[in-house]
């Protein structure tokens, strides 16, 4: 992609406002037509645009493709005049802050959405959740996962749940940190946790804003948990926000598949990851 194609794929205000919207996370084309409020064949036509001036990229999940921006060398022009433009796009530049702010408020609520139902289902099925995922998994990649964690080494746990790793490797002499943002989770994970539960400091909040400091754990491990998030990027980012110089960040989640009762079944919003 060179400078003349990214400037002619950014000549249009409807598609300036999805280079905005895709900035912000990973959206199919329904919720950007309901962001933007256009047709969407509209919407496709634009997103193709983008998409072949390798502006943005794509993923299929199950009968939905998400759009969100590409990855590019930051030190290549095309890449630098999308940067450019992200950091000027809050400034009202002939007048398009207005419909920014409007579609950055509509995305938000998007994110909200996905998170308050699966928020809702953990809430609904925590005292079963246990035996529920023994059922979802083929096999379960527990032990290896514990033979990567150090004893002595501050442990943080990213959507703890119901305790299913935590009662594996405690006690410990190592801080142990539990974070979830289902509160039936956090009290099935204290109860299956009740010989060591003072071993153990389990704390409410989400994935992408984590009720830890900066630079205080060791290791944090996210199992099977990933695939449950509106925002697994923004996870990962604040993950290493809370880790230490040379901490660890170890991930057991799904191989991306095409399995839609998947969403239904266990309130998984991303059907894996490649």
């Amino acid at each position: 992609m060179g400078i003349i194609e990214t400037y002619k794929a950014l000549a249009d205000e409807s598609r300036l406002r999805l280079v905005h919207c895709l900035s912000q996370g990973m959206f199919n084309v329904q919720e950007l037509t309901s962001v933007l409020g256009l047709g969407q064949s509209t919407v496709s036509h634009h997103l193709k645009i983008l998409h072949q001036a390798g502006i943005a990229t794509s993923r299929r999940e199950g009968t939905h493709i998400y759009y969100t921006l590409s990855h590019q060398d930051s030190e290549k022009a095309p890449a630098a005049i999308i940067n450019n433009f992200l950091d000027i796009s809050t400034s009202n530049l002939n007048g398009l802050e207005p419909a920014f702010s409007s579609d950055r408020e509509k995305l938000s609520q998007i994110l909200n959405k996905r998170r308050e139902e699966a928020h809702s289902f953990f809430e609904k099925v925590a005292a079963e959740w246990k035996s529920l995922r023994e059922k979802q998994e083929r096999r379960s990649y527990l032990q290896e996962l514990i033979n990567e964690i150090k004893p002595d080494e501050t442990l943080l746990e990213l959507g703890c749940g119901s305790g299913a790793l935590l009662e594996k490797i405690l006690p410990r002499t190592g801080e142990t940190i539990g974070v979830d943002y289902s509160q039936a989770m956090l009290n099935e994970c204290a109860e299956n946790l009740r010989e060591h539960r003072d071993s153990v400091d389990l704390r409410l909040g989400y994935l992408e804003h984590l009720p830890l400091a900066d630079a205080s754990a060791d290791t944090a491990v996210a199992y099977m948990v990933m695939h449950h998030l509106p925002e697994p990027l923004r996870a990962f980012m604040d993950a290493f926000r809370v880790l230490r110089a040379g901490g660890r960040l170890i991930i057991v989640d799904l191989m991306e598949h095409h399995d839609e009762t998947m969403r239904e079944r266990y309130a998984d919003i991303w059907l894996g990851f490649n």
